[in-house]
């Protein structure tokens, strides 16, 4: 491990003895990996594609060969192997997408290119059905036959939508194709019967090209899209637009940057129907940006995510208690010609609250080897899988891994509407607590891990004022907890120490 990762860094021990004087934001960073509880070499270059599939299993799309061919790859829950399967003899395939269709197996999208090379801008769409046993049952390309080409970039995702079509949103230069000319931003659907819909959504002129790097349907039937042009002569500008499910325009934002563009970044629809979008910047003062939109375009946060010099975020995963976990890299930046790093990147994870404050992150690598986590998805037991390249063999892999602190519930800094609290007389320890209607009350402690290890009340009902339950701790191990009060629509979350 490299030394210079020591500098700055708050232990967990540093952190218990800041809970003990009271409720406190959460804000720690580790050079030391979080606790694996399994890890699997992926047979691959790359881990591009993470899914958990509705066994509790994995489901990896990843890159093997120089002309980046995909196999899609199965694990159990275990980490173990189960099956693998060529995607397509045609090495200029470049998978985007996978989802899981109940009842047939794993839908595959993405682009074949022109020839033996990455998708170019003559390219078109791939899909593939691969079962539960990991047999090709159906595949197809997809491409509009009034042309020879009608895609764009290689980064475009191509999804497969609720109702089994297709859908994208690329890259369309405007004729005659000049840099001055720019491009067009188009939403395009593949129906059952073969038809194209094509909707123009957006124009960028004096532009290279529109980079998407996010693009999903949303719990509503509709889209939600991240992108942003590249040229270096106009202003360094983001992109995020909501669909209908027809295509058309429900809301578009824009933002700029006063640093330097790093490509990439990605975004994910919440469950509350908002939306978190993380754009990477370099530069002497550059990191990833994230923000949060509501479900109708309001700006509801922006922050900055500082690990080291430069943090980029590759992907976010929502946890249960509403936090996010992010997955990326730390690269060094040598703040003279703005380069790439040429030496080194660490894996990075980190985590937020829904304010999008940072309560925890963790920054680990192997000396001088490029580590990069490109992948993390959130277990039903509250763990985390996370998926990229690096170690020793610099391989792809797969691990599922324990967080060092939790960001399953929610940590609150400042007095909530219950002011939920803990008192000490002597010796014992008291939960205190104030409703301001009558309600079914839960407290409980929960681990790290997010599971609940000793219930105090249990949905029980009790009319508005203050309340004292004792906090019967004997059979609790030192550590730390949580302390979670509910009334059955709001949740409060206190931190918790134990010491024998």
């Amino acid at each position: 491990m490299n030394s210079k990762k020591n500098h700055h860094y708050l232990s967990i021990t540093s952190i218990l003895i800041l809970l003990l004087h009271g409720s406190i934001t959460i804000i720690a960073q580790s050079a030391t990996q979080p606790k694996s509880i399994w890890t699997t070499k992926v047979d691959a270059n790359e881990c591009n594609i993470l899914k958990i599939s509705s066994d509790g299993g994995i489901v990896v799309v990843g890159s093997k060969g120089s002309g980046d061919s995909y196999s899609v790859l199965k694990y159990n829950r275990q980490g173990e192997f189960e099956w693998s399967n060529p995607l397509d003899s045609n090495s200029s395939l470049y998978a985007t997408s996978i989802t899981e269709v109940k009842g047939e197996g794993f839908s595959i999208s993405g682009f074949i290119g022109a020839g033996n090379v990455r998708p170019t801008p003559f390219t078109y769409g791939y899909a593939a059905v691969i079962n539960y046993l990991g047999v090709v049952s159906w595949k197809r390309t997809l491409r509009d036959d009034t042309k020879d080409f009608f895609m764009g970039l290689f980064d475009n995702p191509y999804i497969r939508t609720k109702d089994s079509c297709y859908a994208l949103l690329y890259n369309n230069a405007i004729q005659p194709a000049s840099k001055e000319n720019g491009y067009e931003l188009t939403f395009h659907y593949y129906n059952k019967n073969g038809d194209i819909n094509n909707v123009i959504l957006d124009t960028i002129k004096d532009c290279e090209e529109i980079r998407v790097h996010s693009f999903q349907q949303t719990a509503d039937g509709g889209y939600f899209g991240y992108y942003y042009p590249t040229s270096e002569n106009r202003p360094r500008e983001y992109y995020v637009i909501k669909l209908d499910k027809n295509g058309a325009v429900q809301w578009k934002k824009t933002w700029q940057e006063n640093v330097y563009t790093l490509r990439g970044g990605t975004a994910l629809e919440l469950r509350d129907g908002s939306f978190v979008v993380a754009n990477n910047t370099i530069g002497p003062t550059g990191n990833a940006q994230l923000r949060k939109f509501s479900a109708s375009g309001e700006l509801m946060y922006h922050k900055e995510i500082i690990a080291k010099q430069l943090t980029k975020i590759n992907a976010i995963a929502e946890t249960k208690g509403n936090g996010l976990v992010l997955a990326g890299c730390t690269l060094d930046f040598d703040g003279v010609d703005n380069k790439w790093p040429t030496e080194r990147q660490d894996n990075y994870l980190g985590h937020v609250n829904s304010n999008g404050e940072i309560i925890e992150q963790s920054v680990w690598g192997v000396e001088n080897k490029f580590d990069i986590l490109s992948q993390v998805a959130v277990t039903d037991d509250g763990n985390y899988i996370i998926g990229g390249i690096g170690g020793e063999t610099g391989t792809a892999f797969i691990s599922k891994i324990t967080p060092n602190v939790s960001s399953v519930f929610e940590v609150t800094s400042e007095a909530n509407v219950f002011n939920l609290r803990v008192i000490e007389e002597g010796t014992k320890q008291s939960a205190a607590y104030t409703i301001p209607n009558n309600a079914n009350v839960t407290v409980s402690i929960y681990n790290l891990e997010g599971k609940e290890v000793h219930p105090l009340l249990q949905n029980t009902y009790q009319q508005a004022g203050t309340y004292n339950i004792p906090l019967t701790t004997s059979q609790l191990v030192t550590g730390q907890y949580f302390l979670r009060f509910t009334d059955g629509k709001t949740s409060v979350t206190k931190p918790l120490v134990i010491v024998r």
